[in-house]
């Protein structure tokens, strides 16, 4: 494999690349020992996306020994060179305390970065503390915008959270059409509580 051969000659993007192809079982039988491996050449060497790929698998257990905190290290240090994928997953650290202590307001700091990036999983985690005024002061109508940008991507949680906005009439006009809309597009994606949600409104 072409990848292969210029990793070992230690170009980096062949290096990340390479351990896409483990990770993933692409051109190679799947591997997750040689994925970190190469993540790891890589990103101890300055490349981005091999730094938050690298956090991935320390957060996920993927290769290696589940270990939180060097999930952080590595998110911190892509999402400082304004990596969206690092700096949702930094924030997700701090949302529930992950490696490090859990921190509302350094989770908003990041899901903001990331979700003006488009992050959809961030701009719905923004949603949600703006929703419960964690870390933020609580703002209906910032919540309702975050999970508008996010539903708009097709995320599930934030198209549930929306219906559940119009439903309530929080941070927008009562409107239970857009409400049932919004749960149905969820609801088609299995999200469990918009199946519900739909029953109930339907009995």
């Amino acid at each position: 494999m072409w990848f292969e051969k210029a990793a070992k000659k230690g170009q980096l993007d062949s290096q990340y690349n390479l351990g896409c192809c483990y990770e993933e079982g692409k051109g190679v039988e799947q591997n997750f020992d040689k994925a970190v491996f190469w993540y790891g050449n890589a990103a101890n060497r300055g490349h981005i996306n091999a730094m938050n790929s690298l956090g991935l698998c320390y957060y996920n257990g993927v290769g290696v020994e589940q270990n939180f905190s060097y999930a952080f290290f590595w998110f911190n240090n892509a999402a400082k060179e304004n990596n969206a994928n690092a700096q949702f997953y930094l924030g997700v650290c701090y949302f529930f305390g992950n490696g490090v202590e859990k921190n509302y307001l350094y989770a908003a700091d990041w899901f903001e970065k990331a979700a003006n990036q488009e992050h959809s999983d961030a701009q719905y985690y923004l949603g949600v503390l703006y929703d419960e005024g964690n870390g933020v002061q609580q703002n209906y109508s910032k919540a309702v915008y975050w999970y508008e940008k996010a539903a708009s991507q097709g995320n599930p949680n934030a198209q549930y959270n929306l219906g559940a906005c119009y439903f309530n009439g929080d941070g927008v006009k009562k409107n239970l059409e857009k409400s049932q809309l919004y749960f149905i597009m969820a609801a088609k994606q299995g999200h469990e509580k918009a199946i519900m949600a739909l029953k109930h409104m339907n009995n």
